[in-house]
């Protein structure tokens, strides 16, 4: 049986909080304003090429299948945090399966509070290290939120068929009961 599928971004070398290497974000599917300032780049538009959020949504699916995951790499790091916030979106949009709700709830849950490395409540627990100062503590939050805030509205447009009627894409939906490596976020 083959193993998980791993990040495109593992090798990518420059800046890096607390071992997450800071990559670019596509601001297709909202506008740059409506992301959080922070230490990521974001590129105008919809280049060819894949950012972290795209891969993270083309590796949930089949990621989501495996209990264990050998982190290769920084991408790996990021893959992790994506997947697991990805899983607990789909958990919410199961309980409101309207999309204007659903994208009201999912916004509120991208810009709200999360865990880091470090935090009681993280669920990976030491398997990636915490950051080692205040600083470098606040600049993952706000690196994750950026994150966050560009996952969500590429996610609804997986999850939500065109139009006014927005049918959810049982497909994705059905992921919503699986947890990736038996870990989620509260």
């Amino acid at each position: 049986m083959p193993g998980a599928y791993h990040s495109s971004f593992n090798s990518i070398e420059g800046l890096e909080i607390s071992g997450f290497p800071i990559l670019s974000l596509k601001t297709r599917g909202t506008s740059a304003g409506q992301l959080t300032r922070g230490p990521a780049t974001l590129i105008e538009g919809s280049n060819e090429e894949d950012d972290i959020i795209d891969e993270a949504l083309k590796l949930f699916r089949p990621n989501v299948m495996f209990r264990n995951f050998e982190i290769n790499g920084g991408g790996d790091k990021i893959l992790v945090y994506l997947l697991l916030f990805t899983h607990q979106c789909l958990k919410r949009i199961e309980k409101k399966p309207i999309k204007a709700e659903a994208v009201k709830e999912l916004m509120q849950l991208a810009q709200g509070a999360h865990f880091i490395p470090g935090d009681s409540g993280w669920p990976l627990g030491t398997i990636i290290a915490a950051p080692k100062t205040q600083s470098e503590s606040d600049q993952l939050r706000l690196y994750f939120k950026q994150l966050r805030e560009a996952l969500v509205p590429r996610l609804l447009e997986k999850v939500f068929s065109s139009g006014e009627s927005a049918v959810v894409n049982k497909h994705w939906l059905m992921f919503a009961k699986r947890k990736f490596m038996g870990k989620e976020f509260p």
